[in-house]
């Protein structure tokens, strides 16, 4: 059923899974295990897979969309080339240095951050006039 086991180590991911469905397990086979929603799952996921909250809050509005370059920083989406052959993602910037970006996958909180160099990423157009 390619399910993942997650001890339960701290306070919040307590809070979390008690807001889990219950499941049934049967003794002469299976079990059922209840859908989860998406952003309860994600939450989960998050907790248990990084100190930082995922994800991050509206990801994606137009007011975390940098107009240009000089303007991105930490909590931004942008578009990163994660390789050549998986293409380009959304990912939110947790930290830059220079031309360096540490990126989070938006959608997929299981991979890891990565580094990327600002010539494989891309910005994301938003909508309406530039403020500048």
């Amino acid at each position: 059923m390619h399910l993942w086991l997650i001890a339960v180590t701290n306070d919040d991911l307590a809070e979390l899974a008690d807001r889990l469905p219950a499941g049934r397990l049967h003794a002469r086979s299976g079990g059922l295990v209840p859908y989860i929603k998406g952003e309860l799952y994600s939450e989960l996921l998050g907790t248990a897979l990084d100190e930082e909250p995922w994800p991050p809050a509206d990801p994606g509005a137009p007011a975390e969309l940098p107009h240009n370059w000089d303007e991105v920083a930490p909590g931004h989406v942008v578009i990163a080339r994660e390789s050549f052959e998986c293409g380009w993602w959304e990912a939110v910037v947790i930290e830059r240095n220079g031309d360096l970006l540490t990126l989070k996958h938006r959608d997929y909180p299981c991979i890891p951050k990565m580094v990327r160099h600002r010539s494989v990423i891309a910005l994301i157009s938003p909508l309406g006039p530039d403020p500048a």
